[in-house]
């Protein structure tokens, strides 16, 4: 949630309509995060984070996010799954400044504190 890269793979994505819509997973957010760090890694083989996943498989981290959307085959990696539908977005809705904002005061406010188990 607070990790940059987090919120630029957020960007990316935002500028497609995908149906159904992405499940977004702050993993320091969570109780378990000392424990479900290790499994992703494990699962993915690779410890970077954060991972754009679809059907269970990593697509990379932030930089082969960006790279594929850069070659201009993003798009067509997850439409090629046949599990999403892509649309491109016209405009922003009204209002969505002001989301951001508040969404990027919410990430850059003190980091919360974690209830150990």
């Amino acid at each position: 949630m607070r990790d940059p890269w987090h919120r630029e793979i957020q960007k990316v994505l935002a500028e497609f309509k995908i149906t159904p819509s992405p499940l977004i997973v702050d993993i320091d957010q969570r109780r378990d995060h000392l424990l479900f760090i290790p499994l992703l890694a494990r699962l993915f083989g690779d410890a970077e984070l954060p991972q754009l996943t679809l059907a269970g498989e990593s697509l990379g981290s932030y930089h082969d996010v960006l790279e594929l959307k850069d070659s201009g085959k993003l798009r067509a990696t997850l439409e090629a799954s046949g599990l999403v539908s892509i649309r491109d977005i016209k405009k922003k809705k009204k209002g969505a400044k002001e989301r951001e904002r508040l969404d990027n005061e919410r990430v850059l406010a003190p980091k919360p504190i974690i209830d150990g188990f």
